[in-house]
């Protein structure tokens, strides 16, 4: 099943290698998500650096499709969380240790330089505290983004957005290579 499917794949993208473009990047998140520790529910607010490969089809003159994959890891965690178990109360810092998401953007070129657009998206998140013995939330959750993107040269644009989710929200802002 896997290797029919990685050829299949393979055969659509060499067959429409003269009509797509790949897209490499780099996106600061900030993702404020409902966090799980010891039955307790609080929202942390965490942010991260993602690397965005992406494969670009243009449905028509002005409609683009791109399929992406991303992978990030925390830059800072949430601090002076407090949690409460049996009548006691712990003090908890909760960090991102990664996320990753994969999606399709949607885009709609206005002008030669601007482009909205939305990306269903599935992402999965990896968190830690320092509350030893007690598991944070990992979770996988499906989402929305909506943003606009910028083309300040032939090959270099400039993309933000905000994203809604079943447990988070988050802004992105990024910045594309397309070739």
């Amino acid at each position: 099943m896997i290797k029919s499917l990685g050829f299949g794949l393979s055969l659509l993208i060499l067959s429409n290698q003269s009509l797509a473009q790949f897209t490499f990047g780099v996106d600061y998140i900030n993702i404020e998500q409902e966090v799980n520790i010891i039955h307790t529910l609080f929202d942390a607010n965490v942010n991260a650096v993602a690397a965005i490969a992406g494969y670009s089809f243009h449905y028509s003159d002005n409609i683009t499709i791109t399929p992406e994959i991303s992978y990030g890891v925390g830059i800072s965690g949430d601090e002076d969380n407090w949690v409460s178990f049996d009548d006691m109360i712990f003090r908890t810092d909760v960090e991102l240790d990664s996320v990753i998401r994969i999606s399709t953007k949607f885009s709609y070129e206005l002008n030669s330089d601007f482009k909205l657009f939305t990306t269903p998206t599935f992402s999965f998140t990896d968190f830690s505290s320092n509350l030893g013995g007690w598991t944070v939330s990992d979770d996988s959750d499906f989402g929305v983004d909506f943003g606009g993107e910028y083309n300040f040269g032939q090959h270099w644009s400039a993309q933000v957005s905000y994203g809604l989710y079943q447990y988070s929200e988050l802004w992105r802002f990024g910045i594309r290579y397309t070739f």
